[in-house]
């Protein structure tokens, strides 16, 4: 080999092992920061409610004793219920309101009355995905008696943004040997959204919607888990949505463990943790 091709190898050679050398280090760097931010998980501590308020702007009753309503359960009308273990969303899943959505109606279809994709009553309150309609003195002893229950499986979720593009590391840990079968969904909401609505004395045009459901983030009620775990045992998550150029200080995410039957279907919630 010719001094020139040799010197040329040479130099061929040492900018492959520069290369892996960039790569290995670049791959640790990147392994060792998802390691640092799932350590940094804050887990939920108690057994968080997670409640939906399906809801209308463009029917008056809804106005005046849904949101309304609802905003004074969460601010502490209600004996018993810890105001920060409480967490609701608004859906809006009627087609012809303003504020329909259509991953609300998704929703609609789990507690309609009849079975057949109708629903008649707004507002409807619902907890523990359990469809009270309008029966307030059983929807808020079914978050007390759910926020009394032990937290066996704990959740939390570390968001990170850039661009508009948000990375969530989630974690659960379950504190005894656990086998339920179970499946994790997250969330985005809108903490306000300003539209019209319709009340018994006339349209508001400058109604304060909170907590207005945007989408989930995958699928509706989360992808199952099964297996047995041993207590203390830490299961670790990635999710990722691309939020755009919306307000992030106006966004509220929901990350929720659910109880799934053996067809995988959602019957409940373990619990809930709010960013």
């Amino acid at each position: 080999m010719s001094g020139m091709n040799k010197s040329f190898w040479l130099r061929f050679s040492f900018s492959l092992v520069a290369v892996a050398i960039f790569f290995t280090l670049f791959s640790g760097c990147k392994k060792d920061a998802e390691t640092t931010y799932y350590d940094s998980v804050v887990l939920s501590s108690t057994t968080n409610s997670l409640a939906f308020l399906i809801t209308s702007s463009i029917i008056p009753p809804a106005g005046d004793y849904g949101l309304p309503v609802m905003e004074e359960i969460a601010n502490g009308s209600v004996s018993g219920l810890a105001t920060d273990e409480f967490f609701y969303m608004s859906l809006y899943p009627h087609l012809s309101d303003n504020m329909y959505n259509p991953f609300a109606e998704n929703f609609m279809f789990k507690f309609d009355e009849n079975g057949d994709d109708t629903f008649e009553n707004y507002p409807s309150f619902i907890n523990n995905l359990t469809n009270y309609s309008y029966e307030l003195d059983d929807f808020s002893a079914s978050v007390v008696a759910h926020q009394d229950t032990v937290s066996i499986v704990r959740v939390g979720n570390l968001v990170r943004s850039s661009n508009g593009v948000l990375n969530m590391y989630v974690k659960l840990k379950y504190y005894t040997s656990f086998e339920e079968r179970h499946s994790v969904a997250v969330y985005l909401y809108e903490k306000e959204v300003i539209g019209s609505q319709e009340t018994i004395n006339g349209t508001v045009e400058n109604f304060v919607h909170k907590n207005v459901f945007s989408t989930y983030v995958g699928s509706q009620y989360g992808v199952p888990i099964t297996g047995t775990f041993d207590a203390n045992h830490e299961t670790e998550l990635f999710f990722t949505h691309d939020w755009g150029s919306k307000d992030l200080s106006n966004l509220g995410i929901l990350t929720v463990v659910y109880k799934l039957n053996c067809r995988n279907e959602p019957t409940g919630v373990f619990t809930v943790y709010k960013n």
